[in-house]
């Protein structure tokens, strides 16, 4: 087992809906679909993984989520648990992993708002206020891996524990919120 600094270990910070994020002092987030991630945290240290979050939608979950890991750059690693059948449903698991094989090209959302659409069959958005340098560089930096159920997620999440603690990415970056049609007095 290496051994880790303690200076290393750092808490995972969610900018972005902070009460449905589970965090820890590891590297690796896990994204657990429609899974509880309480079934994932409950067999895990919390210096063996850095966030674990559910992801429902692909129009309204991708973003947040990119976004809190563009501002937690000391995240290496990716798990993405895409195991049952509200998942495969849902689609966010796959348009997720499709980002991140196959990236993204401006467009609009549904609602005729300028976006980034991840490139998939799958209909997902990302805030146009994310840099696409951003969003390149975070796919290039991420090590990811899709895994079928929580017993898989979890040894998966405990050998990347085990690898030596390697350098952020980067440096963390927050990008405004804009709010459209929001009067502001």
């Amino acid at each position: 087992m290496p051994i880790i600094q303690q200076s290393q270990l750092r808490q995972y910070t969610p900018i972005y809906k902070p009460n449905q994020v589970l965090c820890g002092q590891g590297q690796t987030a896990i994204v657990t679909g429609w899974t509880v991630r309480q079934a994932v945290a409950k067999d895990l240290e919390t210096n063996e993984f850095a966030a674990i979050g559910n992801l429902y939608s692909p129009t309204r979950g991708i973003s947040p989520l990119i976004r809190n890991l563009l501002a937690n750059p000391q995240v290496r690693f990716l798990v993405v648990l895409n195991g049952t059948k509200e998942d495969r449903n849902a689609g966010a698991c796959d348009c997720l992993l499709d980002f991140l094989r196959y990236g993204f090209a401006i467009g609009k959302s549904d609602t005729g708002r300028d976006c980034w659409v991840i490139n998939s069959k799958i209909l997902g958005y990302i805030d146009k206020e994310v840099s696409s340098e951003a969003l390149d560089k975070l796919r290039q930096s991420l090590e990811w891996c899709e895994v079928k159920s929580v017993a898989e997620a979890i040894k998966i999440v405990k050998d990347y524990s085990q690898q030596a603690w390697r350098e952020d990415w980067g440096k963390p970056v927050i990008f405004p919120i804009v709010e459209i049609g929001r009067a502001h007095v």
